[in-house]
């Protein structure tokens, strides 16, 4: 949080800390849906936008960003390709990968691909994880077995998610 920066960060020190207030925040991650729990997920007014666009504005000047995964801090390191990125989350929680060996719901050896024009397929199981590439519309990937919450992991490396997000249309089916 903020004030937890403000305590750890006190004004005078080597490291200067910005902090505007009266501005949305969010604590970033991934919502129980499955959808990235950013600012503009809630409901959200023109000023909104003014503050991102300004606090972005600002933050590309700095070297260092210290950030949660969000959209922000996208569009920041892209205004500035030099900044160093320090990122305080992870997009998903400790022991998933134990938990991830051992599913709870059945994991199909093989799926299609049923949305078009096909899906991403992610580094970790979550929509906040870097995209490694992509299953096009019927074609068949492979699972290793492991599953975290909606996703299966691919023999061809990645994960992807079985059932799409929010929609929570099918983005893939079993194949036998």
């Amino acid at each position: 949080t903020a004030e937890a920066f403000r305590k750890a960060l006190p004004p005078g020190g080597q490291i200067q800390l910005c902090c505007r207030e009266e501005v949305k925040r969010s604590r970033g991650g991934v919502r129980p849906d499955g959808i990235d729990n950013e600012v503009h997920r809630s409901p959200c007014e023109a000023l909104d936008a003014e503050d991102a666009l300004l606090d972005a504005l600002c933050l590309s000047q700095c070297t260092d960003l210290v950030c949660i995964d969000s959209n922000l801090s996208i569009f920041v390191s892209m205004l500035n390709p030099k900044i160093r990125v320090h990122p305080m989350s992870h997009p998903v929680p400790p022991g998933w990968e134990e938990k991830a060996s051992y599913p709870s719901e059945p994991v199909f050896s093989s799926y299609r691909v049923v949305w078009s024009p096909g899906i991403f397929v992610s580094a970790l199981p979550s929509t906040a994880s870097e995209i490694v590439g992509q299953a096009t519309y019927d074609q068949v990937v492979y699972t290793t077995g492991r599953a975290w919450e909606g996703w299966v992991e691919l023999t061809m490396g990645g994960w992807a998610r079985v059932q799409g997000g929010k929609s929570g249309c099918w983005a893939m089916e079993r194949f036998d």
